[in-house]
């Protein structure tokens, strides 16, 4: 299924908090109450409540994710699960700022199971008239329930209706992936190459689409230009075909 939406703009509507004035991913984090971290607990000797009163339980073989801050359990992990923490996570953005990106948002659901950090590339849009006719951003997400994994993404929308509807680009490449485990921290590392590739690829891609757009045909060429894409048939093979 297509995913659609629109470039109207409604204020209130945005996901996650406004972060576009934050001059570093620290105080992007800190803006939208994303600066916490994550422990790892024991699940052998656990105390709950019922209604018959105090109980004593336990999950053996697994552990509890919970937030540091507020010690809110977020998931029940295996003995592989390794926390990367949100600072870790959004480091990343980094990369993207020393590239000329920008946050626009972040934020959390489901009590901070899942985070995220959107940029935009002020370079990596093309545009005609006053709108935007292809536009790219930068994606990170992360979950901490312990049922999926850090990605960070390269994300472009093209114009697909003059009511202002849009359409995710599908496939495009410069995607990342890592899981929670003992090997993500050297992994992260792998991203960076990875996502600076992300950020070339968006400015060249609108670029060169740019002036291609900008770029006056004549009517001849604009003909010679269809014949090549679509050329006639051969007047023998359409008679035989007959």
């Amino acid at each position: 299924m297509t995913n659609i939406s629109t470039t109207v703009v409604r204020p209130g509507k945005h996901l996650g908090t406004d972060v576009s004035n934050a001059s570093t991913i620290g105080e992007a984090t800190e803006m939208a109450n994303l600066n916490w971290g994550l422990k790892v607990l024991p699940a052998d000797h656990l105390t709950v409540m019922t209604d018959e009163g105090m109980t004593s339980t336990s999950i053996p073989g697994m552990r509890l994710v919970t937030r540091a801050d507020n010690s809110l359990t977020l998931g029940v992990v295996g003995n592989r699960y390794n926390p990367l923490q949100n600072d870790e996570v959004f480091a990343l953005g980094e990369h993207f700022l020393a590239r000329g990106a920008r946050p626009t948002e972040a934020g959390q659901l489901d009590g901070g199971r899942r985070v995220f950090m959107d940029f935009s590339i002020p370079d990596g849009h093309v545009t005609i008239g006053q709108g935007d006719l292809v536009k790219f951003s930068l994606s990170i997400r992360a979950n901490h329930d312990g049922r999926g994994d850090v990605t960070a993404a390269l994300i472009g929308r093209r114009l697909v209706c003059s009511n202002g509807m849009t359409a995710l680009i599908p496939n495009l490449p410069h995607t990342f992936s890592v899981r929670h485990t003992r090997h993500a921290a050297g992994r992260m590392i792998e991203a960076e190459e990875i996502l600076d590739g992300a950020v070339r690829y968006a400015k060249e891609f609108s670029a060169l689409a740019q002036e291609m757009l900008d770029t006056s045909f004549t009517e001849t060429e604009f003909r010679t230009y269809i014949r090549t894409l679509y050329p006639e048939p051969d007047k023998d093979s359409r008679a035989h075909a007959l």
